[in-house]
């Protein structure tokens, strides 16, 4: 991660974390942020296309 995206992050209150899946090499978990606690969006890989 870059120094100018580590700036940008923002830090929320977690209410709870649920484990919704787990396996020997990987874990999903429910994260639910606490009362007045909202995100804008999600951080996806930027697509490239070539010419």
């Amino acid at each position: 991660m870059l120094a100018k995206e580590r700036q940008k992050r923002t830090n929320y209150t977690v209410k709870n974390v649920e484990t919704v899946a787990a396996g020997k090499d990987v874990r999903a978990r429910l994260f639910t942020l606490a009362p007045g606690e909202s995100f804008l969006g999600t951080r996806t890989a930027r697509s490239r296309t070539t010419s």
